[in-house]
Parts: C-alpha cells; structure tokens; sequence
C-alpha cells in the first residue's frame, strides 16, 4: 500500500519508494521492508536511518535505527546519481497495537544527530518538516 515517490531530503538524497511491502504485519513477528534512494550529490556526511512503525492515534511506535543498506556502503562514499536499496527488518513487540500503522523515515546525520528536513512544500505543509511518512500498513 506505498506508491513509487520522489521526495527530496535535505538536498543530498531522495527517497524513491518503498518495494517488498508486506499486505500486514503480524504482533510478536518479523516484518522486512525495502526503501530506495536516489542520491543527488556526493554525500560528505554520514548519515543514519530511523524507520520505524508506528500508532500515533494510541501513542506507540517502534523503530529500526541504523546505517543505509547494512553498513555495506556508508553514505559518505555514495556518489550522485546512484540508486540505493536500504533493507529493514523490525521484529513488532508481542503487544503492537492492531490497527492501521504508519511506516515513517527520519535520515539524520550520525554525529550530530541533526535530521535531513523534506523538501516537498505539500509534505512540510502536513507536518512532516524531518519524519516522512511513506506508507500505511495494518497490524493485526
């Protein structure tokens, strides 16, 4: 339930969608997901990644924090014009509320933590300044 995006972050990459989406996530098991990027210029800074999932309406979230694509790659060797598959897993805590959930992504730098703002007027507008909202799926 994710369309093919292109949303810039902080002029240094784009998220470019969400593959391997799962129909729903199950409480106390493994979910995996895909997200691609498209970097834009060659990146001087290293950066991390907070997917998570989450249900604001009930206050829970659950988050998977790490470097892009396994630490295979760290950003500050990605070059522009590269296309780039950041896989994740997040094993939902036994007690994940069931409903309708919200798959966030928030790229900071790794030092100092500061996030990469989104660069789409329409997306700022509803509130995603830095935590961008990139799909729906539903916890049962």
């Amino acid at each position: 339930r994710s369309a093919v995006r292109y949303v810039p972050l902080g002029g240094e990459m784009a998220f470019v969608g969400l593959g391997q989406l799962p129909n729903s996530v199950r409480s106390g098991q493994e979910a995996r997901w895909s997200l691609d990027f498209l970097t834009l210029r060659p990146l001087l800074a290293d950066y991390s990644m907070s997917f998570g999932v989450a249900r604001p309406d009930v206050g829970w979230e659950q988050k998977s924090d790490g470097t892009p694509a396994l630490g295979a790659i760290p950003t500050l060797k990605w070059v522009r014009g590269w296309r780039v598959t950041d896989p994740r897993r997040i094993t939902l805590v036994a007690d994940a509320p069931r409903g309708e959930a919200t798959l966030t992504l928030t790229v900071y730098d790794a030092f100092t933590l500061q996030p990469l703002p989104v660069l789409d007027e329409r997306l700022v507008r509803a509130g995603q300044g830095t935590t961008l909202q990139v799909g729906v799926i539903p916890i049962k």
